[in-house]
């Protein structure tokens, strides 16, 4: 068996294969799923997903963190501040005061999409995040941090390809 948590990264509702019922914008689930169908149904999620705003990973045997069996391709999960790689298009941030930085815009095609999610079930008490810029890049034609709080968890940006991230 393979509990899994999964994650609407997109503005909108979306269903997820061999998943009961939908997710709204910025909800997580966790669901069990046995090997079959953890082979039909996840692994394709796993790795296509985070292109699309969707996303999944393993949580360990308590249902509360994720066990990285494996990495994600353009999936990062992070409970410590730091840089998300270049492939990265969606991220979850499960801890509290957790800072993402964005690759650099140049680091990516233009068009290129990254959405980050605060998922603040993992932790108690007033939870926030942000999600700030690489090196002189701008994020919305200025300096200042994104602020994620469990009113507000979700953002998508759009690179330009050269030194700006726009929120969409």
């Amino acid at each position: 068996m393979s509990l899994l948590r999964y994650y609407n990264l997109t503005k909108g509702v979306a269903a997820f294969p061999g998943c009961t019922g939908t997710l709204a914008s910025g909800e997580a689930r966790n669901v069990i799923y046995d090997e079959i169908d953890f082979d039909t149904f996840a692994y394709e999620l796993l790795v296509r997903g985070p292109a699309m705003g969707l996303a999944a990973h393993e949580l360990d045997n308590s249902g509360l963190l994720p066990s990285f069996v494996g990495a994600v391709q353009g999936f990062q999960a992070r409970a410590t501040s730091g840089a998300l790689e270049a492939g990265t298009r969606a991220a979850v941030l499960y801890t509290n005061e957790v800072e993402a930085t964005l690759m650099a815009a140049s680091a990516v095609p233009a068009t290129t999409l990254v959405r980050v999610l605060l998922d603040h079930t993992f932790t108690a008490g007033i939870v926030t995040g942000s999600v700030v810029r690489a090196g002189a890049d701008t994020i919305n034609g200025g300096a200042a941090a994104i602020t994620l709080t469990p009113s507000s968890p979700l953002v998508t940006l759009r690179s330009d390809g050269v030194s700006a991230w726009v929120t969409l």
